[in-house]
């Protein structure tokens, strides 16, 4: 009797064997096949198909925020990938993406978040998710400009324009580019539209990106007027295109300000000896002009001399009717005080003006006592 029992128990260890065995094997095949379809995901044509179709959805977003959809562009992508059982659909969870401009016109944006849901069903490929965000503002924060009549025919002769853009999470940006500008000049009884040309716009603007404030500064070159066949202006309008890195278009207008241009035409610089008692009087005679060459009256102009001890001292004067600003400044007539002086216009300040570096003709002067 006994030995009929251990034969019922090799038998149980046996059949117990052969369920373990079982039970490992399924479990190898279930690894195997999810190590398989890892490996499916993983191979680059799947890894390129999601990523032409989220490239796709990003630069189709770009356009399509215009027109707030996508659904033609999801019908085609679709339509291209049927043999692999892709399925799509777009959600925008603001149910309003804004894109537009102000009242003024001078900002741009443009405001759209979405999130792809994607499946590609031959694969098993189930449930991935590309949220996308795409935020666009550009400001036109100033324009000036500034022109001068020759013979009758009116020239802008200084354009200053601003814009600042930033994107999402406010970040600025810094691969904005200009792509068409237009200036249109206006008075009581005429208006004339001056377009620029990537030729023109290289040849008489300047585009300087300033990193610190994320800020554009649009200018005329110094060498440069744009001729008009106005002979009086009293208005004049900017229009600007614009697209960044990513492809995202879009456009602003301003009315600009008439600005009458300031600057320093000359300095001169003369001395006195006072020998009654011991002194020495050094003259600055600095005269500020407008676009015209007229004199300018009332502006404030800052002055900074060097004495030839190396100290320096800083000097405020404003412009008589003559347009100019007379300094005087009296040093002990000691050897520390013999020597060569050095004059330097700081700045020059007037309301209702722009006081334009650029324009001026001579800002530094010296002179030797004795």
């Amino acid at each position: 009797m006994k030995r009929p029992a251990k034969r019922r128990r090799g038998q149980f260890i046996v059949a117990a064997a052969m369920f373990i065995a079982l039970i490992i094997l399924s479990m190898s095949l279930l690894i195997y096949s999810a190590g398989s379809r890892y490996q499916t995901l993983e191979k680059e044509p799947v890894r390129e198909i999601v990523q032409t179709i989220t490239d796709d959805f990003s630069e189709d977003l770009d356009d399509a925020a215009f027109n707030r959809a996508v659904s033609g562009w999801a019908d085609k992508t679709i339509y291209c990938y049927s043999g692999m059982g892709l399925q799509l659909s777009v959600t925008i969870p603001d149910e309003n993406p804004y894109f537009g401009h102000n009242d003024e016109g001078d900002s741009f944006e443009i405001d759209v978040a979405s999130v792809l849901n994607l499946n590609i069903t031959s694969i098993g490929f189930y449930g991935y998710k590309y949220p996308l965000q795409i935020k666009l503002n550009v400001t036109i924060d100033e324009a000036l400009w500034g022109s001068y009549n020759i013979g009758g025919k009116l020239y802008i002769d200084y354009l200053n324009i601003t814009i600042t853009p930033f994107k999402e999470e406010n970040l600025t940006v810094s691969d904005l580019k200009i792509t068409a500008l237009k200036i249109t000049v206006r008075n009581d009884s005429s208006e004339e539209d001056i377009y620029f040309t990537d030729k023109d716009m290289t040849e008489y603007l300047d585009v300087t990106y300033i990193s610190g404030y994320g800020t554009y500064i649009i200018t005329l070159k110094p060498d440069k007027a744009i001729p008009t066949s106005l002979e009086k202006i009293t208005d004049l309008e900017a229009y600007l295109e614009f697209m960044d890195g990513r492809g995202i278009k879009g456009y602003a207008q301003k009315v600009g300000v008439n600005v009458n241009i300031i600057y320093v035409s000359d300095i001169t610089m003369t001395y006195l000896e006072e020998k009654s008692q011991k002194k020495y009087h050094i003259y600055t005679d600095v005269t500020v002009s407008d676009r015209l060459g007229k004199p300018v009256s009332g502006a404030t102009v800052t002055l900074s001399i060097t004495l030839p001890n190396n100290e320096t001292t800083q000097l405020t004067a404003k412009t008589g009717n003559d347009g100019i600003a007379n300094f005087e400044l009296t040093v002990p007539k000691k050897k520390q005080y013999e020597g060569t002086y050095k004059a330097i216009v700081v700045n020059v300040d007037k309301k209702g003006y722009l006081y334009n570096p650029n324009f001026n003709v001579k800002t530094e002067e010296t002179l030797t006592i004795p």
